[in-house]
């Protein structure tokens, strides 16, 4: 039972098959199988240090988990690594990656502000990126000057956004995670009223 309101089901499953689960949705299972063991073995070590604090989900929270979605490849990667974790003194590593770090790794301390560990420093990776990318975002995303402020239920959800492919996927990831997106969308609304009146 979750908040005495829904029935939440937990998938039990063995490390290894949940690994197998994890490895191809984190790693595209057609990279080399050297990169998919390195992700095996960060993946084991990761969920390792949360084995303790109970229910691990299939979230970016944790890790993503694609259930019985195993590839032959990254399945390959989780059998020949099984049981090998990364420890540093002794105790699992904080394991934590990403798809992409922009060509310079983050100490733990400035990401997170806890005690730095030495094998999280800042070092620059001349691997990422190897297609050089960027964004751009408008500053103001709705036009707002010919809008009755006092009166946006009236033109709210005919309105578009200036950037609508960076809000959308705002909306989805909104979705996604379990926000309400009209609750979102409520409370932009009393407070774009509010700052009209104040």
């Amino acid at each position: 039972m979750e908040n005495n309101r829904y029935v939440r089901p937990i998938n039990s499953v063995s490390m290894e098959d949940y690994l197998k689960g994890v490895v191809p949705i984190e790693m595209y299972p057609s990279w080399n199988i050297e990169a998919l063991k390195t992700q095996a073995v960060a993946a084991r070590t990761y969920a390792m240090s949360y084995t303790t604090r109970g229910v691990i989900d299939d979230t970016i929270l944790y890790q993503v988990y694609g259930g019985y979605n195993w590839t032959a490849n990254s399945t390959k990667a989780v059998d020949e690594t099984e049981g090998q974790v990364a420890q540093f003194n002794g105790r699992l590593i904080s394991a934590v990656y990403s798809a992409s770090n922009g060509g310079r790794t983050e100490t733990n301390t400035n990401a997170w502000g806890t005690a730095l560990v030495p094998y999280l420093a800042i070092r620059q990776d001349p691997y990422d990126p190897k297609t050089v990318w960027s964004f751009t975002i408008h500053k103001t995303q709705i036009d707002l000057t010919s809008k009755d402020l006092a009166k946006a239920s009236e033109w709210w959800s005919t309105t578009k956004e200036a950037d609508l492919a960076i809000t959308s996927n705002i909306k989805m990831w909104l979705t996604d995670n379990g926000y309400c997106i009209e609750r979102v969308f409520d409370s932009l609304k009393r407070l774009i009223h509010f700052s009209f009146f104040f």
